[in-house]
């Protein structure tokens, strides 16, 4: 999933920023230098709207508001949002316009208001300003949702523990004098329950010990091992060693029963046998006893898992704390691990105000629920936790290292250099890429993308003013059982670029639809949504069952790929050789 993460908002991205002025030079110039009469002045472009986290959102804050420019031309626009008919309020006078947005409080992520003019001829003029809407992580928060579970199977912990035991005990009992070369774990079984584990283990050598009991298993401080044996139950040990110290005690016993009487010996000797018996039990007891606290003792307290970890090696702006969320545990159903992953904030100071206090929050979570039939293992991951992501590494940079900036933009002003002077000089996002679940779970996902701003250079006068990018469209893996691979469906589904001068008023920003020629090409939107087809040539793929396998260490069946919820993405897998 982690190329997922950086596929999605490079694409949009940079993806854009090629495309803007790929083609029609001279119409891009004629529209840089010619007036434009139409604007809409907006206090902000691509505003952000902050849902409250509990109660109702003022109507005034769920407001869209602009004027009109000239404002004789108010009677005559459209508006439209999202590519919808819109109308707006009565109330405003003169060429301001105010359009409700209450709507949107049930659709987080990026939204597209478009006032339009027709003028004679057919051509119609229009602006396009993005506006994001949803509930923001507040910064600083102490709430750490989970973002990723992990579920194991009964069989799929059996697999797992059973070959770790045999790597890591069976060496040491095999160079024991009292077990010898040729021990083999002839018994090995784990039932879980909630919270414990009850486990039956046989080693037989040159002798035989059998042991029985439960451990209670559980997770504290968020990241360590708590492991204890609580019950013990009967130790067997029987083989050569017994058998000598029975012999022993026998004779012992005899010998005693000589020395009363002659009829007495007998009894003697089972006596002996008996009391031996019990003391190398008794033993054997203690000695197992004292051999699994300490082994437990050294396992409990272990962290399972860093404080931080850098999720892209090499980059320190990706570092993330992480740990464990409460409901992590055993099972009867089998293990199930919560995993909470938040950015660090020492992963470096942000070089770009991204206007928001935190990521988008969709409250999309995983399931907690039981294993289904023919599934051993199950990986869920939250839109939420992508968003987080997302949003860091566009703010410190990050994002753009990992989709090489540089390097597409070095592509596309080779490109430009036959026919403008213009070039692309960067690209500084002044808002987050979202991701927000759309429809049932069976429906995509829907990325959206505003106030990207591009910077142009080549040329001293550019009253366009500052140069703003807005996309959408949808995404949705796709999963290839045959060959275990996960992919990325996707469309484009609309790009807007607008220009923004400040009033000569003073107060706000004019929006104008600039370039909408250029825009407006059939061949601009085919190209970027050719990037995004199932099967396009730079399409990134992941071998998901390889991965699996490899880190797991067991070999997996069946994958399988679905979404159980909105916003939440699943992928199952079963044991091709399951342990009963």
């Amino acid at each position: 999933m982690q190329r997922l993460r950086r596929f999605v908002p490079g694409l949009v991205g940079l993806g854009l920023a090629v495309m803007i002025l790929w083609r029609g030079g001279a119409v891009l110039e004629h529209q840089a230098e010619s007036h434009e009469s139409f604007a809409v002045v907006v206090d902000q472009p691509s505003r952000v709207i902050p849902l409250a986290t509990a109660g109702a959102t003022s109507p005034a804050l769920l407001t869209w508001r602009g004027r009109v420019q000239p404002a004789s031309e108010r009677e005559r626009v459209t508006l439209q949002v999202d590519g919808s008919a819109a109308v707006a309020s009565d109330r405003a006078e003169g060429g301001q316009l105010e359009l409700p947005l209450a709507d949107l409080s049930r659709a987080p992520g990026w939204h597209f208001v478009e006032v339009g003019l027709n003028r004679r001829g057919g051509r119609r003029e229009r602006v396009v300003d993005s506006v994001l809407v949803g509930r923001f992580a507040a910064p600083n928060s102490n709430t750490k949702p989970c973002g990723a579970t992990f579920s194991a199977s009964p069989q799929l912990v059996r697999s797992l523990v059973i070959p770790m035991l045999e790597r890591e005990v069976l060496p040491a009992l095999r160079a024991n004098e009292h077990m010898g070369p040729d021990t083999e774990l002839s018994t090995a079984k784990l039932d879980l329950r909630d919270d414990v584990v009850h486990f039956e283990l046989e080693v037989t050598g040159v002798n035989t010990l059998a042991v029985s009991g439960v451990v209670v298993v559980a997770i504290v401080e968020e990241r360590e091992l708590y492991a204890k044996l609580v019950t013990l139950g009967d130790v067997d040990f029987r083989g050569a060693l017994r058998n000598k110290a029975r012999g022993i005690g026998a004779g012992g016993g005899a010998l005693i029963g000589g020395l009363i009487g002659g009829p007495l010996a007998p009894v003697g000797a089972a006596a002996g046998w008996y009391l031996a018996d019990k003391v190398v039990t008794k033993k054997a007891r203690e000695l197992v006893r004292q051999q699994i606290d300490d082994g437990l003792a050294q396992l409990s307290g272990t962290e399972l898992l860093p404080t931080h970890v850098e999720l892209v090696q090499g980059q320190p702006s990706s570092r993330v704390a992480l740990g464990f969320c409460e409901q992590t545990g055993v099972r009867a159903t089998g293990l199930f691990a919560g995993l909470w992953i938040v950015p660090a904030p020492e992963a470096g100071p942000p070089r770009f105000d991204l206007g928001v206090p935190g990521p988008l929050i969709t409250g999309a979570t995983p399931t907690a629920e039981p294993l289904g039939a023919g599934e051993d293992l199950r990986v869920e991951l939250s839109i939420d936790l992508v968003n987080a992501l997302v949003t860091q590494w566009t703010a410190n940079g990050l994002l753009a290292e990992l989709i090489g900036e540089q390097r597409v933009l070095a592509h596309a002003n080779h490109e430009l250099e036959s026919w403008t002077p213009l070039r692309l000089g960067g690209l500084r996002p002044t808002r987050p890429p979202t991701l927000t679940p759309v429809g049932g779970p069976d429906a995509g996902w829907a990325y959206g993308l505003g106030g990207l701003q591009i910077t142009l250079t080549g040329v001293d006068d550019q009253p366009w003013g500052q140069v703003f990018v807005g996309a959408a469209g949808t995404l949705s893996p796709s999963w290839d059982p045959d060959a275990g691979e996960l992919s990325l469906i996707g469309s484009l589904d609309r790009l807007d670029i607008t220009c923004a001068l400040p009033d000569k008023s003073g107060a706000g920003r004019a929006l104008r639809g600039c370039f909408s020629e250029v825009l407006e090409a059939a061949e601009v939107r085919d190209r970027i949504d050719a990037h995004l087809r199932p099967g396009a040539r730079n399409l990134p793929k992941l071998a998901l069952r390889e991965l699996l396998a490899d880190e797991l260490g067991v070999q997996l069946g069946d994958l399988s790929m679905s979404r159980p919820r909105p916003g939440l993405l699943r992928v199952a897998a079963t044991l091709r050789d399951a342990t009963p």
